[in-house]
């Protein structure tokens, strides 16, 4: 065997992996590496890195100016004004001047929401600003999530705290990195080639604020419940590689100070645009990989329902028909999506298809559950009607007739007798079918 079918071979493993049947080391870093190929292959279908990407580095760098303003305004009420100035003069470190003018712009800002003048629109602007960015954060975890956006209601209540929170996760990580980078001088100065373990100690203790921060991202902003181990480990790459990022911003700035003579202080600027739009790429893609590991096994197989055979399609709605109608017939507590597939093993994706067929074809009905969740874990499915008059035929003729008409098929003068023959053979096949009950 060649080094390529070795290749194929060990990529058709992983794709088809059974996330059930993971059960030593191997498999779970099988799992791992499927959950990185399944989130690269939404980021590039969906074209994540020119839709959602780009949209989020645009409206943080219009939202730059007023959420820096929140940021003081936090850190003056706890006192840490200046600490969150010597951050930013940190970040921007080959160039004070952009600092600066940072926190010059900043202070302005501030100042001028509190005029008597302009208080009334330098609110509502900076509201506007702050709300426009967290909701265009929010549609693009939604997104990923496959769930709906807040409510107005939801927005009043819950986005205060969260960026409440946000501010003092941003706030805390900025105090931390600014004191561990001085204690780290002062090590340096005093230290002998013998004792470099404690400056390896606080270089990672200074990583922590920055994966809490991404934890709390990805745990509060999407709207549905996410299981908090599911954010550890994303949460972990995404935090190692913004670390690394922000290094490479600081020392590229260095080298590229030349542009300085041309540009002047806006020579900061294409670099800023760069550093934000690979900043959003790994918080949307530590989401992806938040999501593909809460959901692995809705890609067991990494079977695609319109790659599902006609007749398999049939018989998962079939399936899902019976226990739904077998579970309402006995008097228990309702199925949801996900139950049916711990109860039936099929692909939760799969599933999931057939519900959404089963209730567009109006043979089934869902009711919200109170908790958030995902789709299969927040509706709980009920027959549409009486058990007894949904039967396998009613369900291929409702499977049948549900959606659009083609439009110009009419018109296409086939031959007529042949028509009806597939006509009768269908409405004899449908009406066979009555016989069949799913309890």
């Amino acid at each position: 065997m060649g080094l390529i079918d070795k290749i194929v071979g060990f990529y058709e493993d992983i794709r088809e992996l059974n996330s059930s049947n993971i059960q030593d080391f191997r498999g779970k870093m099988k799992s791992w590496l499927k959950m990185g190929m399944l989130a690269g292959r939404i980021f590039y279908i969906k074209d994540m890195w020119a839709r959602d990407v780009a949209a989020l580095t645009f409206a943080s760098f219009m939202a730059l100016i007023p959420f820096m303003a929140m940021m003081f305004v936090i850190a003056r009420g706890f006192g840490y004004t200046a600490m969150l100035e010597s951050w930013l003069s940190t970040t921007f470190e080959a160039q004070p001047v952009v600092a600066q003018t940072i926190v010059n712009f900043v202070h302005n800002y501030i100042e001028n929401t509190q005029s008597n003048y302009i208080i009334g629109t330098g609110i509502v602007m900076f509201l506007y600003t702050i709300i426009s960015l967290m909701q265009k954060i929010e549609l693009t975890f939604d997104d990923i999530w496959h769930t709906g956006e807040r409510s107005w209601k939801q927005i009043v209540t819950e986005y205060p705290t969260i960026l409440f929170g946000l501010g003092m996760m941003i706030l805390f990580a900025s105090f931390f990195n600014v004191w561990t980078v001085n204690v780290i001088d002062d090590v340096d100065r005093i230290a002998d080639m013998g004792e470099t373990i404690p400056a390896f100690i606080l270089h990672v203790a200074a990583f922590v604020p920055m994966f809490l921060f991404f934890v709390f991202c990805y745990c509060v902003i999407p709207n549905t419940y996410i299981r908090f181990r599911s954010t550890l480990v994303p949460s972990l790459l995404a935090g190692i590689s913004m670390t690394a990022l922000q290094y490479g911003y600081i020392y590229l700035q260095v080298f590229l100070s030349s542009y300085n003579v041309i540009y002047g202080s806006l020579a900061a600027i294409p670099l800023f645009l760069l550093w934000l739009q690979i900043s959003w790429a790994i918080v949307v893609f530590g989401a992806l990989l938040c999501y593909t590991n809460q959901n692995l096994h809705h890609y067991d197989l990494d079977l695609k329902y319109d790659h599902v055979k006609l007749e398999q399609r049939i018989k998962v709605c079939a399936v899902v028909m019976h226990q739904v109608c077998h579970r309402f017939n006995d008097g228990e507590q309702a199925y949801t999506p996900k139950d049916i597939h711990d109860v039936t093993k099929i692909p939760q994706q799969i599933i999931n298809h057939a519900v959404k067929e089963l209730l567009q074809a109006k043979l089934l009905v869902e009711i919200r559950s109170e908790k958030k969740g995902s789709f299969e874990e927040s509706i709980i499915l009920h027959p549409i009607e009486k058990i007894d008059h949904l039967t396998y035929g009613a369900m291929i003729e409702r499977l049948f007739t549900y959606g659009a008409d083609v439009v110009g098929l009419a018109e296409q003068n086939p031959d007529w007798e042949k028509w009806k023959d597939i006509d009768v053979l269908n409405a004899e096949f449908v009406e066979s079918g009555k016989s069949i009950n799913f309890v």
